[in-house]
């Protein structure tokens, strides 16, 4: 099991929080690894949680997460979750 904490500290000058009004967006991370025929092969699965309001996060003219790469879509009034699997094979 593993958990991470991290956060996008943006310049207030360019970005803010639409509902807090601040430049901090904060995220949680939990999740899983699984290891098959020693460490040969790795499955895992993971859920990742916005703790704030992302929509300037995109919404923006110049974004920092124009294409997040995670599956964040940067852009909810809401909180944000996503679920990701990863499967790894070691040849």
């Amino acid at each position: 099991m593993f958990g991470r904490y991290d956060a996008i500290l943006a310049d207030s000058d360019r970005f803010s929080n639409a509902a807090n009004d601040t430049d901090f967006f904060q995220f949680l991370t939990f999740g899983f690894n699984q290891y098959y025929a020693g460490h040969a092969a790795k499955a895992t699965l993971d859920v990742v949680w916005a703790l704030d309001d992302t929509s300037n996060l995109t919404s923006s003219g110049i974004s920092p997460l124009p294409n997040t790469g995670v599956g964040l879509l940067g852009d909810m009034k809401e909180g944000e979750f996503v679920v990701r699997a990863q499967f790894q094979l070691m040849f």
